[in-house]
């Protein structure tokens, strides 16, 4: 029990220290080009916050369907129950979710590798460069708390309680679906498929089949939260698949051939280094004989975006892949000056995507 305890203290100073951090970054942040794109009062409830808000307070209108219902659903319960600012709400419901999320990643971590694996993770997800998401009005902090729970559910064998958790995963995004894949994938791997897997992973996908009922009825389209993705930009593709290896050739070309003054050269490295940082974490953790239910998970939250054509948004995609800093804090645990030198890396990265982002920048 003590030791449940100092695990909990050490994970709520992290996240007091982590937001700290994002309060001293907001105040420095007015030193950084501001770019008047703010549709609401509080910066970390713009961009795809305002959608959100606005689903919650008069429901989905025409190509807003590519976000989710289960996240603005409950900013406009608890708001009209609490009588509270819808932005507000979002925020708070936000910085609840990642904290409870951290819990149940470190004692995934704990009961996976060890503690001190566990404690590296927590601080590796704190320092992520997108981590001000987790801070925001964004999906990101409530699907990794529905989806760690999920996984910590299924590791205890409860198994029905898992399976609600990927309800409520599979309404908040559609990585959620990649999470009774995932499982299914470890277990047909290890030949351990049963009759009750199979219903445990088949409940799981009902709340992405709710939403599609749902899109269906209103729009004549199940599909439409994919078919709306091109009006966001980002040259995402809404109706074709593409092919890994084309989105590559597509970012050597910008890369190759943009000017590097140009903001998109830069967000454009940003995308394919985070890409190819978090391959690089899963090949080696694979290589070091990782091959489960975590590992099919992130590598498939890390190619299912790649499929419309682009890896825009990447870096904030990862934060989703959470057993990335599983595998990079066990990868790293007997390597400090690597690990402090990809930490300060990190650092000076959050700092500078979290100053554009509350400055009117999307960097995502």
């Amino acid at each position: 029990m003590k030791k449940h305890w100092n695990n909990i203290v050490f994970i709520t100073l992290s996240f007091s220290v982590w937001r700290l951090v994002l309060w001293l970054i907001q105040i420095v942040s007015v030193q950084f080009p501001y770019r008047d794109s703010f549709t609401t009062s509080i910066p970390w409830g713009n961009f795809d916050g305002v959608h959100y808000v606005l689903i919650a307070k008069s429901g989905y209108e025409s190509l807003q369907h590519a976000f989710f219902p289960l996240y603005p659903m409950l900013i406009g319960f608890i708001s009209r129950v609490l009588s509270m600012d819808m932005v507000t709400v979002g925020i708070v419901l936000s910085h609840v979710s990642f904290f409870i999320s951290l819990i149940f990643i470190f004692f995934i971590a704990q009961k996976e590798f060890s503690t001190g694996v566990a404690r590296w993770t927590i601080v590796f997800l704190l320092c992520y460069p997108m981590s001000f998401y987790f801070a925001s009005v964004y999906t990101e902090s409530m699907y990794l708390l529905f989806a760690s729970a999920t996984f910590y559910a299924f590791s205890k064998n409860m198994y029905w309680r898992s399976a609600f958790l990927g309800t409520l995963s599979s309404a908040t995004r559609l990585f959620g679906i990649l999470i009774p894949i995932s499982l299914l994938l470890e277990f047909v791997a290890t030949r351990k498929i049963s009759g009750k897997l199979l219903v445990i992973c088949f409940i799981m996908t009902f709340g992405l089949i709710w939403y599609l009922g749902f899109l269906q009825i209103h729009t004549g389209d199940s599909f439409a939260f994919m078919h709306e993705q091109p009006v966001f930009g980002a040259g995402r593709s809404g109706s074709s698949i593409i092919l890994l290896p084309q989105v590559l050739y597509r970012y050597a070309r910008i890369i190759f051939t943009t000017t590097p003054y140009a903001m998109q050269y830069w967000v454009s490295v940003l995308e394919v280094l985070s890409f190819v940082f978090a391959s690089v974490v899963l090949f080696f953790g694979y290589m070091k004989g990782i091959k489960n239910r975590y590992q099919y998970y992130s590598v498939a939250v890390l190619l299912l975006p790649t499929l419309s054509g682009t890896l825009s948004s990447m870096p904030r995609y990862i934060v989703s892949a959470f057993p990335v800093f599983i595998v990079l804090s066990f990868l790293l645990i007997k390597r400090p000056v690597v690990r402090y030198s990809v930490l300060t890396v990190f650092l000076v990265l959050l700092f500078v995507s979290a100053s554009m982002f509350l400055r009117g920048w999307f960097i995502s």
